[in-house]
């Protein structure tokens, strides 16, 4: 059976204002964030075991170069 991808309700929302926000502090850097942002998805959608860190039954990509994690 596949596997369902679901994204939380505000995710959207927040996306737009880190992405703004890396923007407003140096041009291109929203544009860069939201690349690898999507990159790290299209990885984790394809294979989302080998592709993810696992902690407290938990698992997680963390975003390089950015503070941020997917969960």
């Amino acid at each position: 059976m596949g596997r369902t991808t679901r994204f939380h309700p505000l995710f959207s929302d927040d996306l737009t204002q880190a992405a703004d926000w890396y923007e407003s502090r140096t041009p291109g850097l929203g544009v860069d964030f939201t690349g690898k942002l999507e990159s790290a998805l299209d990885a984790l959608i394809q294979d989302p075991e080998r592709r993810s860190l696992e902690r407290f039954d938990l698992r997680y990509w963390p975003l390089n170069r950015f503070p941020h994690v997917i969960l």
